[in-house]
């Protein structure tokens, strides 16, 4: 996806071979057990630009966003934190957990893998909602003031 369709829709899991969280920066993560959700308030990297110059740095695309995963089970969460700092994600895997229900449902196993350890769940699927449109930016993560404080919000 580029970035000018980027918060134009909510992005879900239809979408998961068009995204990629490397180097996203999870700000703070809740479980809602009545609606067996797991939601993330992250800094996603919309796009990378690359540098002009030979040697130079890579600068983003960067917008606040709300990853909800539905039908949460099975969660584990192992998060080493050598230094008070942000958690950056490094990669998100799916598989297939059996088949699918007899409306159709599958079931995935998913793995978080982040720089300091790994959260591991299975769920449905999720929907990604953006809320604002993306900044770009030289480094990130953005500042928890400069993006409006910590969300959950959709939309």
């Amino acid at each position: 996806m580029t970035r000018s369709t980027a918060t134009t829709r909510v992005w879900t899991h239809a979408d998961f071979d068009e995204m990629g969280w490397h180097d996203a920066t999870i700000h703070a993560f809740a479980i809602d057990q009545d609606q067996f959700e797991l939601m993330f308030d992250l800094d996603y990297i919309v796009e990378w630009v690359r540098p002009e110059d030979e040697g130079g740095y890579f600068s983003f695309w960067v917008a606040p966003a709300t990853l909800v995963f539905e039908g949460v089970q099975d969660v584990s969460i192992e998060i080493a934190f050598p230094h008070i700092r942000h958690i950056d994600v490094f990669d998100l895997h799916r598989e297939p957990a059996g088949k699918p229900d007899k409306k159709g449902v599958q079931d995935w196993a998913w793995r978080l893998e982040l720089a300091d350890g790994a959260i591991t769940f299975r769920a449905n699927g999720f929907r990604q909602h953006f809320r604002a449109e993306p900044v770009h930016r030289s480094i990130h993560p953005v500042a928890v003031a400069e993006r409006g404080g910590i969300s959950f919000a959709r939309g």
